[in-house]
């Protein structure tokens, strides 16, 4: 069921690779030294980045987004050159933030042209020419004076609304710390500081196939309706079947058309937070998924016709009446892009692979 497209070696060069499937069907394979776009007509050239830093984006014109290792300005490929953003054009330094643990997440373009960018320290804009920061406290987050702990912000942007989304979550030692919660811009101003979400860890949030926004906050799952303005919460399951193991925040969610939520919690004890328990929302009614708890972080995806999959220390396919593993893949990461077609890295017989799913 699985096609190997080719050795990543061959492709890239560099490691930690992140796979991006673009809204106009192409699909990017990025490591910190560079990029290759997948699309129906082929694979386009390879697009180094070694000297200018590592990707954080691509845009909705096609343009590669590289942080150098310094983080003390940003630089864009436009398909000919790159081109250099310093202080000069708005891009505050990271090494000027307060934190100790600087870094610039994943960016994500609205449907103004302006491309987005979580960092350590804020979420700053693109909008043509300058970069614009908005630091927690402009966004309406009350920030702790503790600062020793390490803020994760995450990013999304909805298609229904193409409002601006942001959690913010707290890390110290092995697992969350709570959070400053979630927070949305709606053009003009941030919103969300009176919402039932207004603080707590948030690190996902995804919109359904009706336009609504789901996230978690701690370990509550809860869901907007932007039409309403109405908030839905749903507690978390029982204590998990684990022994001495509790919830620490909830790690993934994917919401497929059929209007399940499918569930990770991160789970905690001890001095470790590296384990997470998989479960479905249906109906308002929690099932846990495996008996077993996973170690690490997964990702779980939809093929075409509905199934669920899930990319961990192998490839398991769910059904109703239970869990297949299908291949010892060891998937590195996994996308699905705007035709359905589900992409992983996983290595095997000594190589790491980029593959796809032929479900069919």
């Amino acid at each position: 069921m699985f096609r190997p497209v080719a050795p990543v070696k061959d492709l890239l060069s560099g490691k930690s690779e992140h796979l991006y499937a673009a809204p106009d069907g192409g699909l990017w394979l990025l490591t910190d030294q560079g990029a290759v776009r997948f699309s129906p007509d082929g694979t386009g050239p390879v697009v180094s980045t070694a000297g200018v830093g590592a990707p954080v984006g691509v845009d909705a014109a096609g343009r590669i987004w590289a942080v150098g290792e310094d983080q003390a300005a940003i630089s864009a490929w436009d398909g000919a050159a790159w081109t250099r953003y310093g202080t000069e054009a708005g891009w505050t330094p990271l090494d000027e933030a307060e934190s100790w643990y600087r870094y610039v997440g994943w960016g994500q373009g609205d449907a103004a042209g302006r491309f987005w960018l979580p960092t350590s320290a804020d979420v700053r804009f693109f909008d043509g020419a300058r970069w614009t920061a908005f630091t927690p406290a402009e966004m309406g987050m009350e920030e702790d004076e503790e600062r020793d702990l390490i803020l994760d912000l995450v990013l999304t942007i909805p298609e229904s609304t193409g409002q601006v989304w942001v959690g913010a979550c707290l890390w110290s030692g092995p697992g969350p710390f709570g959070g400053w919660g979630a927070r949305w811009f709606d053009g003009r101003t941030w919103r969300g500081a009176e919402s039932p979400v207004a603080s707590g860890c948030v690190n996902r949030i995804v919109e359904d196939a009706n336009g609504r926004i789901w996230l978690g906050a701690d370990t509550d799952l809860w869901r907007y309706d932007p039409s309403s303005e109405d908030w839905t919460q749903f507690a978390p399951p029982e204590e998990p079947p684990f022994g001495f193991l509790r919830f620490g925040s909830i790690t993934t969610l994917a919401l497929p058309p059929s209007g399940e939520a499918w569930v990770a919690f991160l789970l905690c004890g001890g001095a470790s937070c590296d384990t997470e328990a998989f479960y479905r929302l249906r109906d308002g009614v929690w099932d846990l998924v495996m008996e077993e708890p996973l170690i690490g972080r997964h990702t779980l995806a939809f093929d075409p016709s509905g199934d669920p999959w899930l990319f961990a220390e192998a490839v398991y396919r769910i059904r109703e009446d239970g869990i297949e593993m299908i291949a010892p893949l060891y998937a590195q990461s996994a996308a699905v892009d705007s035709a359905g077609q589900i992409w992983f890295t996983a290595w095997y017989r000594g190589q790491n692979r980029l593959w796809t799913l032929d479900w069919e």
